[in-house]
């Protein structure tokens, strides 16, 4: 529990001390001409850059052992030169590995920065990566999003006075936000900006594969878009930056306007659902919620037919 810990929320101390029992650790079994740096992300998690005496550089971090496993598995068998081949995967403790995984240089950029070129790239690679994942690669559930529904309407159910706010997300037919088994396929799971990156015009690697699950075509997709709607804060610029690209990707993939609208929904009801949640006896939140959802609303609206 305490390397969990250490990986998520450790302070800085807890942090540079990790550092020095990693560095030790991997110039132990790697050759004492390693040099390890800690390499920043916009991400929380602790990840790090090394370089053997060879020159070769590793992408190093902790990982649980099953999903470092999990990780070696699905890059040999994908075989894609996006998903980085896992070099090494040293035990070290409380269930937790050392993996170490081939260097792949790029970099993040938003869906509302993406070049054309960019967008195309990554809806090119996207289609690749979901034809070559199968069905035993998967390791979490789908998300409930009936259960999610549910949340809403039990929400408003035990605050009428919230109940108007909520009325789009409760007014959903079925057609528009049921996810039948035999409409999903694997796919990512948590496919944010974060999770993939780019050399140029061109996507050099995606990212973090312990969660493929359960998604509908367009899910991946739509996430890697509504979370910036969601939670971008953008200008009205990037807010037209992010509406051209969304457009592009919608034209460049091969999913129905009626996946892309359940995609979304998908999304909305799950935002929705985990704010209820954590604010469950707040009947004010609901118009926190209302407000929040606008931003999937105007996603919504760009769907045709």
């Amino acid at each position: 529990m305490v390397t969990a810990q250490l990986v998520s929320n450790g302070g800085q101390a807890a942090r540079d001390a990790l550092f020095v029992r990693m560095e030790a650790f991997l110039r132990e079994r790697l050759g004492a001409g390693l040099v390890l740096e800690p390499f920043a992300t916009e991400s929380s998690k602790v990840v790090y850059r090394a370089r053997l005496a060879d020159g070769q550089k590793l992408f190093v971090k902790l990982y649980f052992a099953s999903c470092g496993e999990q990780s070696r598995k699905l890059a040999a068998d994908l075989d894609l030169p996006f998903v980085a081949k896992v070099v090494h995967l040293f035990p070290w403790e409380d269930g937790v590995s050392v993996i170490c995984q081939e260097w792949l240089e790029g970099e993040h950029v938003p869906p509302e920065r993406m070049s054309a070129a960019q967008c195309t790239a990554l809806a090119s690679a996207y289609r690749r990566f979901c034809a070559a994942l199968r069905p035993e690669h998967m390791t979490l559930a789908p998300l409930d999003t009936a259960g999610n529904y549910e949340t809403v309407v039990a929400f408003a159910r035990r605050h009428p006075l919230a109940r108007p706010f909520l009325r789009r997300l409760i007014a959903l037919p079925p057609d528009a936000r049921d996810v039948r088994r035999e409409d999903r396929v694997p796919g990512h799971g948590d496919f944010h900006y974060l999770q993939y990156l780019f050399k140029g015009e061109a996507v050099a690697a995606f990212l973090d594969f312990d969660g493929i699950m359960p998604v509908l075509p367009a899910q991946d997709l739509a996430y890697a878009v509504a979370r910036r709607y969601f939670k971008g804060r953008l200008s009205r610029a990037d807010l037209r930056q992010l509406d051209a690209r969304f457009r592009q990707l919608m034209a460049e993939l091969p999913y129905a306007p009626q996946d892309w609208r359940r995609a979304i929904n998908v999304y909305r009801l799950l935002f929705a659902a985990r704010r209820l949640k954590a604010h469950a006896r707040f009947a004010g939140v609901a118009l926190i919620v209302a407000r929040r959802d606008r931003a999937l609303q105007r996603m919504l609206s760009l769907v045709s037919g």
